[in-house]
Protein backbone atom coordinates (compact mmCIF):
# COMPACT_ATOMS: atom_id res chain seq x y z
CA UNK A 1 0.00 0.00 0.00
CA UNK A 2 1.65 3.31 -1.04
CA UNK A 3 2.11 6.19 1.45
CA UNK A 4 0.33 9.48 1.07
CA UNK A 5 2.91 12.23 0.94
CA UNK A 6 2.52 15.81 2.12
CA UNK A 7 2.87 18.63 -0.36
CA UNK A 8 6.52 19.87 -0.62
CA UNK A 9 5.80 23.30 0.89
CA UNK A 10 3.86 21.79 3.81
CA UNK A 11 6.25 19.02 4.79
CA UNK A 12 7.89 20.75 7.77
CA UNK A 13 4.69 22.29 9.19
CA UNK A 14 2.97 18.94 8.74
CA UNK A 15 5.82 17.08 10.45
CA UNK A 16 5.75 19.48 13.43
CA UNK A 17 1.98 19.12 13.65
CA UNK A 18 2.30 15.32 13.70
CA UNK A 19 4.94 15.56 16.42
CA UNK A 20 2.70 17.88 18.44
CA UNK A 21 -0.17 15.43 18.07
CA UNK A 22 2.08 12.68 19.43
CA UNK A 23 2.90 14.85 22.49
CA UNK A 24 -0.82 15.50 23.04
CA UNK A 25 -1.48 11.77 23.02
CA UNK A 26 1.37 11.19 25.50
CA UNK A 27 0.11 14.06 27.71
CA UNK A 28 -3.38 12.55 27.71
CA UNK A 29 -1.90 9.20 28.75
CA UNK A 30 0.28 10.78 31.44
CA UNK A 31 -2.13 9.99 34.30
CA UNK A 32 -1.81 6.34 33.36
CA UNK A 33 1.82 6.09 32.30
CA UNK A 34 3.32 8.66 34.64
CA UNK A 35 7.10 8.68 34.21
CA UNK A 36 7.02 5.42 32.24
CA UNK A 37 7.83 5.89 28.59
CA UNK A 38 8.06 9.71 28.63
CA UNK A 39 9.37 9.69 25.06
CA UNK A 40 6.58 7.50 23.69
CA UNK A 41 4.87 10.41 21.90
CA UNK A 42 8.22 11.70 20.64
CA UNK A 43 9.08 8.44 18.88
CA UNK A 44 5.60 7.83 17.53
CA UNK A 45 5.27 11.39 16.19
CA UNK A 46 8.77 11.39 14.65
CA UNK A 47 8.14 8.03 13.01
CA UNK A 48 4.84 9.12 11.49
CA UNK A 49 6.27 12.48 10.45
CA UNK A 50 9.15 10.71 8.69
CA UNK A 51 6.83 8.35 6.86
CA UNK A 52 4.59 11.22 5.83
CA UNK A 53 7.04 14.01 5.13
CA UNK A 54 10.55 12.55 4.74
CA UNK A 55 13.83 12.40 6.64
CA UNK A 56 14.46 16.14 7.14
CA UNK A 57 10.98 17.01 8.44
CA UNK A 58 10.99 13.81 10.55
CA UNK A 59 14.29 14.79 12.17
CA UNK A 60 12.96 18.30 12.82
CA UNK A 61 9.84 16.81 14.35
CA UNK A 62 12.01 14.58 16.57
CA UNK A 63 14.06 17.55 17.82
CA UNK A 64 10.98 19.65 18.44
CA UNK A 65 9.04 16.96 20.29
CA UNK A 66 12.11 15.87 22.26
CA UNK A 67 12.64 19.38 23.63
CA UNK A 68 8.91 19.78 24.25
CA UNK A 69 8.77 16.41 26.05
CA UNK A 70 11.63 17.43 28.33
CA UNK A 71 9.79 20.63 29.18
CA UNK A 72 6.40 18.95 29.68
CA UNK A 73 7.42 15.83 31.53
CA UNK A 74 10.84 16.45 33.09
CA UNK A 75 11.06 20.20 33.69
CA UNK A 76 14.51 20.13 31.96
CA UNK A 77 16.12 18.26 34.85
CA UNK A 78 18.66 17.04 32.30
CA UNK A 79 20.52 20.23 33.14
CA UNK A 80 21.03 19.13 36.75
CA UNK A 81 21.13 15.32 36.47
CA UNK A 82 23.96 14.00 34.32
CA UNK A 83 22.46 10.51 34.30
CA UNK A 84 19.20 11.89 32.98
CA UNK A 85 21.14 13.86 30.39
CA UNK A 86 22.92 10.72 29.19
CA UNK A 87 19.65 8.81 29.04
CA UNK A 88 18.04 11.65 27.08
CA UNK A 89 20.93 11.76 24.64
CA UNK A 90 20.72 8.00 24.13
CA UNK A 91 16.96 8.29 23.63
CA UNK A 92 17.42 11.10 21.11
CA UNK A 93 20.07 9.11 19.29
CA UNK A 94 17.74 6.11 19.23
CA UNK A 95 14.97 8.33 17.89
CA UNK A 96 17.31 9.65 15.18
CA UNK A 97 18.12 6.08 14.19
CA UNK A 98 14.40 5.29 14.09
CA UNK A 99 13.83 8.36 11.88
CA UNK A 100 16.67 7.28 9.60
CA UNK A 101 15.29 3.74 9.36
CA UNK A 102 11.78 4.99 8.73
CA UNK A 103 13.11 7.35 6.04
CA UNK A 104 14.93 4.42 4.45
CA UNK A 105 11.76 2.36 4.55
CA UNK A 106 9.83 5.27 3.04
CA UNK A 107 12.41 5.62 0.28
CA UNK A 108 12.42 1.88 -0.35
CA UNK A 109 8.65 1.79 -0.56
CA UNK A 110 8.66 4.80 -2.88
CA UNK A 111 11.17 3.07 -5.12
CA UNK A 112 9.12 -0.10 -5.00
CA UNK A 113 6.01 1.86 -5.89
CA UNK A 114 7.76 3.55 -8.83
CA UNK A 115 9.22 0.23 -9.98
CA UNK A 116 5.78 -1.35 -9.77
CA UNK A 117 4.27 1.52 -11.75
CA UNK A 118 7.04 1.24 -14.32
CA UNK A 119 6.50 -2.52 -14.50
CA UNK A 120 2.77 -1.99 -14.96
CA UNK A 121 3.52 0.51 -17.72
CA UNK A 122 5.90 -1.90 -19.41
CA UNK A 123 3.36 -4.69 -19.13
CA UNK A 124 0.71 -2.43 -20.67
CA UNK A 125 3.08 -1.47 -23.49
CA UNK A 126 3.99 -5.10 -24.01
CA UNK A 127 0.33 -6.02 -24.12
CA UNK A 128 -0.35 -3.29 -26.65
CA UNK A 129 2.63 -4.45 -28.73
CA UNK A 130 1.38 -8.04 -28.60
CA UNK A 131 -2.08 -6.90 -29.65
CA UNK A 132 -0.60 -4.76 -32.44
CA UNK A 133 1.47 -7.65 -33.73
CA UNK A 134 -1.50 -9.95 -33.56
CA UNK A 135 -3.52 -7.42 -35.55
CA UNK A 136 -0.69 -7.11 -38.09
CA UNK A 137 -0.40 -10.88 -38.38
CA UNK A 138 -4.16 -11.15 -38.88
CA UNK A 139 -4.04 -8.41 -41.50
CA UNK A 140 -1.07 -10.10 -43.17
CA UNK A 141 -2.91 -13.42 -43.25
CA UNK A 142 -5.94 -11.66 -44.70
CA UNK A 143 -3.81 -9.90 -47.31
CA UNK A 144 -2.11 -13.15 -48.26
CA UNK A 145 -5.47 -14.83 -48.61
CA UNK A 146 -6.75 -11.97 -50.74
CA UNK A 147 -3.59 -12.09 -52.89
CA UNK A 148 -3.89 -15.86 -53.26
CA UNK A 149 -7.53 -15.54 -54.29
CA UNK A 150 -6.74 -12.72 -56.70
CA UNK A 151 -3.89 -14.65 -58.29
CA UNK A 152 -5.92 -17.82 -58.69
CA UNK A 153 -9.02 -16.09 -60.07
CA UNK A 154 -7.23 -13.55 -62.29
CA UNK A 155 -8.20 -13.75 -66.00
CA UNK A 156 -4.50 -13.61 -66.97
CA UNK A 157 -1.64 -15.96 -66.30
CA UNK A 158 0.46 -14.90 -63.29
CA UNK A 159 3.92 -16.28 -62.53
CA UNK A 160 6.48 -15.58 -59.83
CA UNK A 161 10.22 -16.03 -60.21
CA UNK A 162 13.28 -15.71 -58.00
CA UNK A 163 16.08 -13.21 -58.54
CA UNK A 164 17.67 -15.50 -61.17
CA UNK A 165 14.44 -15.81 -63.13
CA UNK A 166 13.51 -19.34 -62.08
CA UNK A 167 9.74 -19.81 -61.81
CA UNK A 168 8.52 -20.31 -58.23
CA UNK A 169 4.75 -20.39 -58.74
CA UNK A 170 2.07 -20.03 -61.42
CA UNK A 171 -1.68 -19.60 -61.23
CA UNK A 172 -4.52 -21.62 -62.70
CA UNK A 173 -4.85 -19.42 -65.81
CA UNK A 174 -1.25 -20.18 -66.81
CA UNK A 175 -1.85 -23.89 -66.56
CA UNK A 176 -5.12 -23.54 -68.54
CA UNK A 177 -3.35 -21.47 -71.21
CA UNK A 178 -0.44 -23.89 -71.65
CA UNK A 179 -1.79 -27.21 -70.45
CA UNK A 180 1.38 -27.68 -68.39
CA UNK A 181 1.59 -29.06 -64.86
CA UNK A 182 3.52 -27.47 -61.96
CA UNK A 183 6.35 -29.91 -62.59
CA UNK A 184 6.46 -28.71 -66.22
CA UNK A 185 6.55 -25.04 -65.18
CA UNK A 186 8.63 -24.50 -62.04
CA UNK A 187 12.30 -23.68 -62.32
CA UNK A 188 13.31 -23.03 -65.93
CA UNK A 189 10.88 -25.59 -67.33
CA UNK A 190 8.29 -22.88 -68.18
CA UNK A 191 10.27 -22.11 -71.35
CA UNK A 192 8.95 -25.29 -72.95
CA UNK A 193 5.60 -23.48 -73.42
CA UNK A 194 7.21 -20.87 -75.72
CA UNK A 195 6.80 -21.31 -79.47
CA UNK A 196 10.10 -22.64 -80.89
CA UNK A 197 10.40 -19.71 -83.32
CA UNK A 198 10.05 -17.21 -80.42
CA UNK A 199 12.10 -19.04 -77.81
CA UNK A 200 15.57 -17.60 -78.51
CA UNK A 201 14.41 -13.96 -78.64
CA UNK A 202 12.20 -14.46 -75.56
CA UNK A 203 15.01 -15.96 -73.49
CA UNK A 204 17.47 -13.28 -74.61
CA UNK A 205 15.09 -10.52 -73.61
CA UNK A 206 14.31 -12.24 -70.30
CA UNK A 207 18.03 -12.69 -69.53
CA UNK A 208 18.60 -9.02 -70.30
CA UNK A 209 15.73 -8.00 -68.00
CA UNK A 210 17.10 -10.11 -65.15
CA UNK A 211 20.60 -8.69 -65.65
CA UNK A 212 19.54 -5.03 -65.97
CA UNK A 213 16.67 -5.24 -63.44
CA UNK A 214 14.39 -3.50 -65.94
CA UNK A 215 10.71 -4.44 -66.32
CA UNK A 216 10.15 -7.11 -68.94
CA UNK A 217 7.54 -6.76 -71.70
CA UNK A 218 7.29 -8.87 -74.82
CA UNK A 219 4.69 -10.15 -77.26
CA UNK A 220 5.23 -13.79 -78.16
CA UNK A 221 3.45 -17.07 -78.75
CA UNK A 222 2.86 -19.94 -76.38
CA UNK A 223 1.94 -23.45 -77.44
CA UNK A 224 -0.64 -25.50 -75.54
CA UNK A 225 0.16 -29.16 -75.05
CA UNK A 226 -2.64 -29.94 -77.54
CA UNK A 227 -0.75 -27.98 -80.23
CA UNK A 228 -2.87 -24.82 -80.33
CA UNK A 229 -0.89 -21.57 -80.50
CA UNK A 230 -1.86 -18.47 -78.51
CA UNK A 231 -0.37 -15.00 -79.00
CA UNK A 232 0.28 -13.48 -75.58
CA UNK A 233 1.63 -10.31 -74.00
CA UNK A 234 4.12 -11.19 -71.26
CA UNK A 235 5.26 -8.69 -68.63
CA UNK A 236 7.39 -8.99 -65.50
CA UNK A 237 8.28 -6.49 -62.79
CA UNK A 238 11.29 -6.88 -60.45
CA UNK A 239 10.63 -6.78 -56.68
CA UNK A 240 13.30 -5.11 -54.52
CA UNK A 241 14.25 -5.50 -50.88
CA UNK A 242 14.96 -2.60 -48.50
CA UNK A 243 18.53 -2.39 -49.79
CA UNK A 244 17.49 -2.11 -53.44
CA UNK A 245 18.49 -5.66 -54.44
CA UNK A 246 16.18 -7.71 -56.67
CA UNK A 247 14.66 -10.54 -54.66
CA UNK A 248 12.01 -11.79 -57.08
CA UNK A 249 9.91 -11.08 -60.16
CA UNK A 250 6.15 -11.05 -60.60
CA UNK A 251 4.82 -11.39 -64.13
CA UNK A 252 1.62 -11.68 -66.16
CA UNK A 253 0.78 -13.48 -69.38
CA UNK A 254 -2.27 -12.10 -71.21
CA UNK A 255 -3.89 -14.19 -73.93
CA UNK A 256 -4.27 -12.01 -77.06
CA UNK A 257 -6.04 -14.59 -79.19
CA UNK A 258 -9.47 -12.99 -78.93
CA UNK A 259 -8.00 -9.52 -79.42
CA UNK A 260 -6.19 -10.64 -82.56
CA UNK A 261 -9.39 -12.22 -83.85
CA UNK A 262 -11.27 -8.98 -83.28
CA UNK A 263 -8.54 -6.94 -84.91
CA UNK A 264 -8.60 -9.27 -87.91
CA UNK A 265 -12.38 -8.86 -88.12
CA UNK A 266 -11.98 -5.08 -87.87
CA UNK A 267 -9.37 -5.09 -90.63
CA UNK A 268 -11.69 -7.15 -92.83
CA UNK A 269 -14.52 -4.76 -92.02
CA UNK A 270 -12.40 -1.75 -92.98
CA UNK A 271 -11.31 -3.48 -96.19
CA UNK A 272 -14.92 -4.32 -96.96
CA UNK A 273 -15.98 -0.73 -96.29
CA UNK A 274 -13.25 0.58 -98.59
CA UNK A 275 -14.32 -1.84 -101.31
CA UNK A 276 -17.97 -0.83 -100.85
CA UNK A 277 -16.98 2.86 -100.95
CA UNK A 278 -15.01 2.23 -104.13
CA UNK A 279 -17.92 0.38 -105.72
CA UNK A 280 -20.42 3.01 -104.60
CA UNK A 281 -18.30 5.85 -105.91
CA UNK A 282 -17.85 4.13 -109.27
CA UNK A 283 -21.59 3.49 -109.52
CA UNK A 284 -22.35 7.04 -108.51
CA UNK A 285 -19.77 8.54 -110.86
CA UNK A 286 -20.51 6.32 -113.85
CA UNK A 287 -24.27 6.32 -113.30
CA UNK A 288 -26.06 9.22 -111.67
CA UNK A 289 -23.36 11.84 -112.36
CA UNK A 290 -23.11 10.80 -116.01
CA UNK A 291 -26.90 10.99 -116.45
CA UNK A 292 -26.85 14.45 -114.88
CA UNK A 293 -23.97 15.54 -117.12
CA UNK A 294 -25.77 14.17 -120.19
CA UNK A 295 -28.99 15.94 -119.24
CA UNK A 296 -27.18 19.26 -118.82
CA UNK A 297 -25.44 18.84 -122.19
CA UNK A 298 -28.76 18.09 -123.93
CA UNK A 299 -30.39 21.16 -122.44
CA UNK A 300 -27.42 23.35 -123.32
CA UNK A 301 -27.50 21.97 -126.89
CA UNK A 302 -31.22 22.63 -127.12
CA UNK A 303 -30.77 26.27 -126.09
CA UNK A 304 -27.96 26.73 -128.62
CA UNK A 305 -30.11 25.32 -131.44
CA UNK A 306 -33.28 27.18 -130.39
CA UNK A 307 -32.35 30.69 -129.33
CA UNK A 308 -35.97 31.72 -129.07
CA UNK A 309 -37.17 28.65 -127.19
CA UNK A 310 -40.07 29.30 -124.79
CA UNK A 311 -39.34 29.32 -121.03
CA UNK A 312 -35.64 29.75 -121.74
CA UNK A 313 -35.07 31.13 -118.23
CA UNK A 314 -36.54 27.99 -116.67
CA UNK A 315 -34.28 25.77 -118.75
CA UNK A 316 -31.24 27.84 -117.76
CA UNK A 317 -32.20 27.50 -114.09
CA UNK A 318 -32.43 23.71 -114.53
CA UNK A 319 -29.01 23.70 -116.19
CA UNK A 320 -27.58 25.70 -113.28
CA UNK A 321 -29.09 23.32 -110.73
CA UNK A 322 -27.74 20.33 -112.63
CA UNK A 323 -24.27 21.93 -112.61
CA UNK A 324 -24.32 22.49 -108.87
CA UNK A 325 -25.59 18.95 -108.33
CA UNK A 326 -22.81 17.54 -110.49
CA UNK A 327 -20.18 19.55 -108.60
CA UNK A 328 -21.60 18.53 -105.21
CA UNK A 329 -21.75 14.91 -106.29
CA UNK A 330 -18.12 14.97 -107.38
CA UNK A 331 -17.11 16.56 -104.10
CA UNK A 332 -19.05 13.89 -102.26
CA UNK A 333 -17.31 11.15 -104.23
CA UNK A 334 -13.92 12.68 -103.49
CA UNK A 335 -14.82 12.79 -99.78
CA UNK A 336 -15.90 9.15 -99.69
CA UNK A 337 -13.07 7.78 -101.80
CA UNK A 338 -11.23 9.66 -104.45
CA UNK A 339 -11.13 8.07 -107.84
CA UNK A 340 -7.64 9.45 -108.21
CA UNK A 341 -6.37 6.90 -105.62
CA UNK A 342 -7.86 4.03 -107.58
CA UNK A 343 -7.00 5.33 -111.03
CA UNK A 344 -3.73 7.21 -110.63
CA UNK A 345 -2.23 5.97 -107.34
CA UNK A 346 -1.24 7.35 -103.95
CA UNK A 347 1.00 10.20 -105.09
CA UNK A 348 -1.70 11.73 -107.28
CA UNK A 349 -4.29 11.21 -104.54
CA UNK A 350 -2.15 13.07 -101.99
CA UNK A 351 -1.61 15.96 -104.41
CA UNK A 352 -5.36 15.98 -104.97
CA UNK A 353 -5.88 16.38 -101.20
CA UNK A 354 -3.41 19.27 -101.28
CA UNK A 355 -5.41 20.86 -104.12
CA UNK A 356 -8.61 20.54 -102.09
CA UNK A 357 -6.90 22.36 -99.21
CA UNK A 358 -5.64 25.03 -101.60
CA UNK A 359 -9.22 25.76 -102.65
CA UNK A 360 -9.89 26.45 -98.96
CA UNK A 361 -6.98 28.90 -98.76
CA UNK A 362 -4.33 26.56 -97.32
CA UNK A 363 -1.13 25.82 -99.23
CA UNK A 364 0.08 22.27 -98.56
CA UNK A 365 3.67 21.34 -99.41
CA UNK A 366 3.84 17.67 -100.41
CA UNK A 367 7.19 15.84 -100.27
CA UNK A 368 6.92 12.29 -101.64
CA UNK A 369 9.30 9.52 -102.78
CA UNK A 370 9.83 9.22 -106.54
CA UNK A 371 7.86 5.97 -106.90
CA UNK A 372 4.97 4.77 -104.76
CA UNK A 373 3.41 2.37 -107.29
CA UNK A 374 4.65 -0.77 -105.51
CA UNK A 375 3.00 -0.06 -102.18
CA UNK A 376 0.50 -2.62 -100.87
CA UNK A 377 -3.12 -1.37 -101.13
CA UNK A 378 -3.58 -1.49 -97.34
CA UNK A 379 -0.72 0.97 -96.86
CA UNK A 380 -1.97 3.23 -99.64
CA UNK A 381 -5.41 3.41 -98.06
CA UNK A 382 -4.01 3.98 -94.55
CA UNK A 383 -1.72 6.79 -95.68
CA UNK A 384 -4.45 8.42 -97.74
CA UNK A 385 -7.02 8.32 -94.92
CA UNK A 386 -4.58 9.67 -92.32
CA UNK A 387 -3.54 12.56 -94.59
CA UNK A 388 -7.18 13.22 -95.49
CA UNK A 389 -8.24 13.46 -91.83
CA UNK A 390 -5.15 15.43 -90.79
CA UNK A 391 -5.63 18.07 -93.54
CA UNK A 392 -9.33 18.27 -92.73
CA UNK A 393 -8.38 19.08 -89.13
CA UNK A 394 -5.93 21.72 -90.39
CA UNK A 395 -8.71 23.38 -92.39
CA UNK A 396 -11.20 23.26 -89.51
CA UNK A 397 -9.07 24.06 -86.48
CA UNK A 398 -5.44 25.08 -87.14
CA UNK A 399 -6.10 28.66 -88.32
CA UNK A 400 -3.07 28.64 -90.67
CA UNK A 401 -2.44 29.13 -94.38
CA UNK A 402 0.29 26.51 -94.82
CA UNK A 403 0.85 22.85 -93.93
CA UNK A 404 3.31 20.13 -94.89
CA UNK A 405 3.03 16.45 -95.84
CA UNK A 406 6.23 14.36 -95.94
CA UNK A 407 6.25 10.68 -96.89
CA UNK A 408 9.54 8.75 -96.64
CA UNK A 409 10.07 5.20 -97.82
CA UNK A 410 12.57 2.92 -96.12
CA UNK A 411 13.41 -0.69 -97.01
CA UNK A 412 11.12 -2.04 -94.30
CA UNK A 413 8.64 0.75 -93.56
CA UNK A 414 6.92 4.00 -94.49
CA UNK A 415 7.21 7.17 -92.40
CA UNK A 416 4.52 9.84 -92.79
CA UNK A 417 4.48 13.28 -91.20
CA UNK A 418 1.73 15.92 -91.44
CA UNK A 419 2.59 19.17 -89.70
CA UNK A 420 1.44 22.76 -89.34
CA UNK A 421 2.38 25.80 -87.26
CA UNK A 422 -1.17 26.58 -86.19
CA UNK A 423 -2.90 27.09 -82.87
CA UNK A 424 -2.39 23.48 -81.69
CA UNK A 425 -4.60 21.55 -79.29
CA UNK A 426 -4.62 19.15 -76.36
CA UNK A 427 -4.43 15.60 -77.84
CA UNK A 428 -5.97 13.97 -74.75
CA UNK A 429 -9.00 16.25 -74.88
CA UNK A 430 -9.35 15.81 -78.66
CA UNK A 431 -9.56 12.02 -78.29
CA UNK A 432 -12.49 12.45 -75.90
CA UNK A 433 -14.37 15.00 -78.04
CA UNK A 434 -14.32 13.26 -81.40
CA UNK A 435 -13.40 10.24 -83.49
CA UNK A 436 -11.05 11.80 -86.06
CA UNK A 437 -7.84 11.59 -84.05
CA UNK A 438 -8.76 8.26 -82.48
CA UNK A 439 -9.64 6.94 -85.96
CA UNK A 440 -6.20 7.84 -87.32
CA UNK A 441 -4.50 6.13 -84.40
CA UNK A 442 -6.66 3.00 -84.63
CA UNK A 443 -6.36 2.74 -88.41
CA UNK A 444 -2.56 2.98 -88.12
CA UNK A 445 -2.49 0.37 -85.36
CA UNK A 446 -4.59 -2.05 -87.38
CA UNK A 447 -2.06 -1.71 -90.20
CA UNK A 448 0.65 -2.75 -87.73
CA UNK A 449 2.06 0.75 -87.31
CA UNK A 450 2.29 3.47 -84.71
CA UNK A 451 0.83 6.97 -84.69
CA UNK A 452 2.29 9.82 -82.62
CA UNK A 453 0.44 13.10 -82.11
CA UNK A 454 2.64 15.94 -80.91
CA UNK A 455 0.70 19.10 -80.20
CA UNK A 456 -0.09 21.66 -77.53
CA UNK A 457 -2.08 24.89 -77.51
CA UNK A 458 -0.06 27.62 -79.20
CA UNK A 459 2.73 25.54 -80.79
CA UNK A 460 1.29 23.76 -83.81
CA UNK A 461 0.69 20.10 -84.55
CA UNK A 462 2.82 17.22 -85.82
CA UNK A 463 1.28 13.85 -86.66
CA UNK A 464 3.82 11.12 -87.38
CA UNK A 465 2.98 7.55 -88.36
CA UNK A 466 5.27 4.61 -89.00
CA UNK A 467 3.92 1.74 -91.09
CA UNK A 468 5.89 -1.50 -91.52
CA UNK A 469 5.68 -3.24 -94.87
CA UNK A 470 3.87 -6.59 -94.91
CA UNK A 471 6.23 -9.53 -95.28
CA UNK A 472 5.66 -9.83 -99.05
CA UNK A 473 6.04 -6.10 -99.69
CA UNK A 474 9.15 -5.83 -97.54
CA UNK A 475 11.04 -7.90 -100.09
CA UNK A 476 10.42 -5.34 -102.84
CA UNK A 477 13.35 -3.01 -103.49
CA UNK A 478 12.95 0.54 -102.32
CA UNK A 479 12.90 3.02 -105.20
CA UNK A 480 16.01 5.05 -105.77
Amino acid sequence: MPFVHAAPRLRYPTALAIGAAGLVVRWLLDPILGDVQPYFGVLVGASLATLWCGFGPGLASLAFTFVASEWLFSDFDVLTHPVHLLASLITFAFGAVVVWLMAGQRTARDHARRDAAAADHRRAELQREVERRQALEAELRHSREEFRTLVERAPVGILGADAKGRCTFANRMWYDLTGLTPADTLGNAWSRAIHPDDLAATMDRWTESVATRYPYINELRVVHVDGTVHPVLATAQPIYDAGGAVVSFIGTVMDLTELHHREAMLRRLIDTQEQEKQSLCHEFHDGLIQYAVGSRMLLESYLRNHPGAPQRDVIETVISHLGRGIDDGRLLIRGIRTAVLDDLGLAAALHDLADQSASAGITVAVDLPADLDTLPPVLETTVYRVVQEALANVRRHANVTTARVVLTRHPDRLDLEVSDQGCGFDPAAAKVRGFGLAGMIERTRLAGGTCTVDSAPGRGTRIAIRLPFPAAAATLPAPR
